[in-house]
Formats: C-alpha cells, sequence, structure tokens
C-alpha cells in the first residue's frame, strides 16, 4: 500500500490514509510537551454532504498524567511520517484515559 506523504495534504487527509493505523501509536508534541497517544478510533461523520466532500474523526486516547490543551500540536508515525493536526479535549468514558479528536472536513481535489 501507497502511503500518502504530509507534504501532499490533498491526498494525505483522507480517511483512508489513517484507518489502517487505528492502535498504532503516535508521538506528539507542542512546545516542550511530548506525549505518546494511540489512535483508537478513525471514523466517518455522517450527515449529509455533497459529493465532493470528506469528513471524518480522528479520536487519539493518552494517559492523564499529561493532558493537553486544544491546539495545533506535531505527529510522528513511523509510517506516515511527520504531520499537524488541530486536535481538541473530549469527553473519555475511561477515567484512565484522556480521549482527544481531530475532526476533518475537507473538499476532496482529484
Amino acid at each position: 500500500m501507497e502511503v500518502p506523504k504530509p507534504e501532499e495534504p490533498a491526498r494525505f487527509l483522507r480517511l483512508e490514509t489513517f484507518a489502517p493505523f487505528v492502535g498504532d501509536e503516535f508521538n506528539l508534541s507542542r512546545g516542550n510537551d511530548r506525549v505518546t497517544m494511540r489512535l483508537a478510533e478513525a471514523s466517518p461523520v455522517g450527515g449529509h454532504r455533497p459529493v465532493e466532500c470528506e469528513k471524518f474523526s480522528l479520536i487519539f486516547t493518552a494517559g492523564p498524567e499529561r493532558p493537553l490543551q486544544q491546539g495545533i500540536h506535531g505527529f510522528r508515525h513511523e509510517t506516515l511520517g511527520d504531520f499537524e493536526l488541530f486536535i481538541t479535549p473530549v469527553m473519555s468514558p475511561d477515567h484512565d484515559l484522556n480521549w482527544y479528536e481531530a475532526s476533518i472536513n475537507r473538499e476532496i481535489v482529484p
């Protein structure tokens, strides 16, 4: 499988790029903060959408010891490489984990 590169955001920011890596670890950094996260979920977002748009959500989990603020964070994955995502803390059903969501709503470019 050919993995799109972050330098090609029109090809990279797709659900099909991230779905194979559910369960994998991602290293995240923002300033001096360094956190290991796990991609827990990559799923489409429902509702009406034009054919030329793609909406999906990525849920990452991390331990409670170093909670992160909402914002743009640098990610590193052994296959996907280095890239940035805007993540937001979301409610977690598990008190032992912090959950973070990246919501992607983008136009599909041929």
